[in-house]
This record gives structure tokens, sequence and C-alpha cells, in this order.
């Protein structure tokens, strides 16, 4: 299971780990902790359609990139190299995508996780489409890698996995300090989650 998986591989405690009103308030309140004024974070298009709008809520720039059929609706690094400036925070992913259904294969994430080392920018995964995955293909985790750990953040969530869509139960993965940082602004969005969504979450 992907959701233990996370956990082995980040060897996850309370520490490194929050749980979320859904992922859209993870990805809210992840994009307004790496966000400084006039920020920028690269966005692959198509995408999330809320990925763009909390961006600019926060104050910051989508710098979108347009993915291709012939590259499978994954960004390329030399697209990449176009986005990327002085005022990049961040790239923000999702894969396997919504809405193009596209997956990273293992080198690609490889590749993307080498070049926002050398960037020095965080990498923001949303993997909640990570459970659905066909044909035979796998998903790979930026955090597999132990040199991305430190700048990966990773959303997920049980709505898609387990059909708990309107339970709203979500999470976001990080270094500890990043949550630490990151609790500051959630403890004053949100008081807490449905009661009956971690339990059924738990059972699922």
């Amino acid at each position: 299971d992907l959701h233990k998986e996370y956990r082995r591989q980040r060897q996850m405690c309370i520490r490194d780990s929050m749980v979320t009103v859904g992922v859209s308030e993870a990805l809210d309140v992840v994009i307004r902790t790496i966000m400084v004024p006039d920020g920028e974070i690269i966005i692959p298009e198509p995408c999330y359609v809320a990925n763009k709008a909390c961006i600019i809520l926060a104050g910051g720039k989508p710098v979108q990139v347009e993915t291709k059929l012939e590259n499978g609706f994954v960004p390329t690094i030399t697209d990449l190299e176009k986005a990327v400036t002085d005022k990049t925070r961040a790239i923000l992913l999702g894969y396997p995508n919504n809405p193009t259904g596209a997956i990273m294969s293992k080198e690609q994430i490889k590749a993307i996780g080498d070049w926002a080392v050398k960037h020095d920018i965080m990498i923001i995964s949303d993997e909640l489409y990570a459970h659905l995955t066909y044909g035979g293909k796998k998903h790979t985790m930026f955090t597999a890698f132990t040199e991305f750990k430190d700048r990966t953040v990773v959303l997920n969530g049980f709505s898609k996995a387990y059909a708990m869509t309107g339970l709203r139960l979500g999470y976001f993965t990080a270094p500890a300090a990043f949550v630490q940082a990151a609790n500051l602004l959630h403890q004053n969005v949100c008081l807490l989650y449905t009661s009956p969504s971690p339990r059924d979450g738990l059972l699922s």
C-alpha cells in the first residue's frame, strides 16, 4: 500500500506529516508556506484546476509549462530550464496526472528531481491518483530517492483510492521543519477534519 510506503520511505512520525481537510487544504497550506512576495512556482499544464489559483491567491506567480502528447504529457528538462528563474520557489507536479492520466517513469522522476536539486527549489508532488495506475505501469515517488527527501512535499489523500471524496481526508508529508512552519497556517485555517474521516481512513 502506497500510504504505508510513504511512512517507510520517510521513517515517518507525526513531525513529518499533517492531516488536512482533503488534499485541497494541503495544497493551499503548502503553497502559502513556500511562497514569498513575487515568488514563482512552475506548473506543467494541463493540471488540476486549483493549482494556478492557489499560487495566485498566495501572492505568487504561476509559471506554466505546456506539456505535449509526443512527450507523454510530461515536462522536458529543456522546457523546465526555460521556465526557471531566480524567483522560482518550487515545481508543482501532479502525477499520475489529472486530467491527462499521464504517469511519469522512474527515470523521468529522477531527471526532474536532479534538475530541482541543481536549481535548489522545492518539489511539490501531488500523488492523489497514485493508486490508480493501469496497463502494467507503476507510480514512483520522488521520496524513493534519498537525495530528494529534504526538498519534497508529497500531497495525498483517501478520496480517490478508497472512494472517500465527501469525507475530506487528506495529508501531506514533508521534512519536519517544513511541517512545523505549515502548522502555523493550518491551525489558523482549519480546526479539524470531520470526526468520522480518520476512522474510515484507518478501516480503508
